[in-house]
C-alpha cells in the first residue's frame, strides 16, 4: 500500500515539475524573443 501511495505521489510530482518546466520554458522564449526584436529594432 505504501508503495502504490509512494508512486501516486511520485506521479503528481512529476505532472508538477513537467508542467512548471514547459512554463519556464515558455518564459524563457518570450524573452529571447523580446530581445531578438529589441537587436532587431535599433
Amino acid at each position: 500500500l505504501l508503495l502504490k501511495k509512494i508512486k501516486y505521489c511520485d506521479r503528481i510530482h512529476l505532472i508538477y515539475v513537467f508542467i512548471y518546466f514547459v512554463n519556464f520554458s515558455s518564459f524563457v522564449i518570450t524573452i529571447v524573443i523580446r530581445l531578438n526584436l529589441k537587436t532587431f529594432a535599433t
